[in-house]
């Protein structure tokens, strides 16, 4: 990892369902803005809970799930209709 900012950041991100073995384990990489990053693999590898986390509809367990700097833990979720939302501010620099 660089020391420049990434868009998005995973640092040693453990994460499994209660009960069950890892979905992921130890996953550390950066996608710096711009990159474009593919998710590949067989059902139940992980992919899906890799977005999650970046929306934080999911917590991991061990690591950090980095966007813009930011864990995404230190994000205040709200509700919404019985579904769950996570917000994140933006500047108008970032969406360039």
């Amino acid at each position: 990892m660089s020391g420049a900012p990434a868009g998005v950041e995973f640092r040693d991100v453990t994460f499994s369902r209660t009960g069950s073995r890892p979905v992921l384990r130890g996953v550390s990489f950066a996608v710096a803005p711009g990159e474009t990053l593919a998710l590949v693999g067989r059902s139940g590898a992980g992919k899906s809970t890799i977005l999650r986390l970046i929306n934080r509809l999911l917590e991991p367990q061990h690591g950090s799930v980095l966007v813009e700097g930011r864990d995404t833990r230190a994000w205040i979720p709200t509700s919404c209709g019985g579904t769950r939302y996570t917000c994140c501010r933006r500047s108008a620099s970032s969406l360039t």
